[in-house]
């Protein structure tokens, strides 16, 4: 029989490793996401899901928004997305004094209790200067 003070940091390595390789395969995807959303935003006017959902990004005037602001929109979105989730792909790389992981999560719950308190217009309407109406 194996004394247990010699598996557990074999099994604790083990589970590491293997939560590193599905966080780095997710942020992968995330970086995925975020090409396709941006091609999705020249492409069909605002976004592939918009145009699904029957919703036109609109400039504060109410007139269709500009190409410019709508890479605006689509880069504060999914280039957020990216730099917020990459961190998680490459645990244990100290940034500054913190651990970026725990910087990039407290900006993620940060952007979801903004959606929840201001669920009319996101904060990437606010900064690109958009509305979301319906078509």
């Amino acid at each position: 029989q194996v004394p247990v003070p010699i598996i557990y940091p074999i099994i604790c390595r083990v589970v590491l490793s293997m939560m590193t390789a599905t966080l780095q395969l997710g942020a992968i995807a995330m970086l995925v996401l975020a090409v396709r959303g941006m091609v999705s935003t020249v492409s069909f006017k605002g976004g592939l899901m918009a145009r699904i959902y029957g919703i036109e990004v609109v400039s504060v005037t109410g007139d269709p928004a500009i190409l410019v602001r709508r890479l605006l929109r689509g880069a504060l979105v999914w280039g957020t997305v990216f730099v917020l989730f990459y961190p998680f792909g490459t645990l244990g790389q100290p940034w500054f004094l913190f651990r970026y992981e725990y910087i990039s999560l407290a900006i993620i719950l940060g952007l979801a209790a903004w959606s929840v308190w201001h669920p009319s217009r996101g904060l990437q309407d606010r900064i690109a200067g958009t509305h979301l109406v319906p078509r």
